[in-house]
């Protein structure tokens, strides 16, 4: 994932306060989410040695960290509230992984995820809109996108 959310955050003056963060985050991204003032952070993980070494370093966080290690990756499956702000960092089934979403889009401002041909229909049909979007090493692009009325 190449957009740097301490960036994006600072760039557009985004409130923030709860992160979902749905695959690995890399551990810099966990100090951003703390040095941005996140006040509540849920990891979803389906990977056991990604999860286990996610678990070890959570210990030297303030924040309020939910770690849950599930297969299961759409979030309509739970009932998660208290966030705005959707990081999808899953590598395969982007668009399925986002389709599992479509109810907890409703309580989100905020989306990053790896660009795919459908994305931005799919997001458009829920009053989000792109607003960037940055190339990383081969052919994969990350999409930032927020709903209509807050940038």
């Amino acid at each position: 994932m190449q957009i740097n959310f301490k960036n994006l955050k600072r760039k557009y003056n985004l409130e923030v306060w709860g992160v979902i963060h749905l695959g690995s985050p890399l551990v810099e991204s966990l100090y951003d989410y703390q040095e941005c003032g996140v006040k509540d952070l849920l990891i979803l993980e389906h990977r056991r040695a990604n999860f286990n070494v996610l678990f070890d370093r959570l210990k030297e966080f303030d924040t309020n960290i939910i770690l849950r290690k599930e297969n299961n990756l759409h979030l309509d499956s739970y009932s998660f509230k208290g966030y705005n702000f959707l990081i999808i960092n899953t590598n395969e089934n982007s668009f399925e992984t986002l389709k599992g979403c479509a109810e907890t889009l409703k309580e989100i401002d905020h989306v990053i995820c790896a660009e795919f041909e459908e994305l931005e229909g799919f997001l458009k049909a829920h009053n989000m809109r792109l607003i960037e979007t940055v190339r990383s090493t081969g052919s994969i692009e990350t999409s930032f996108y927020t709903k209509d009325n807050l940038i």
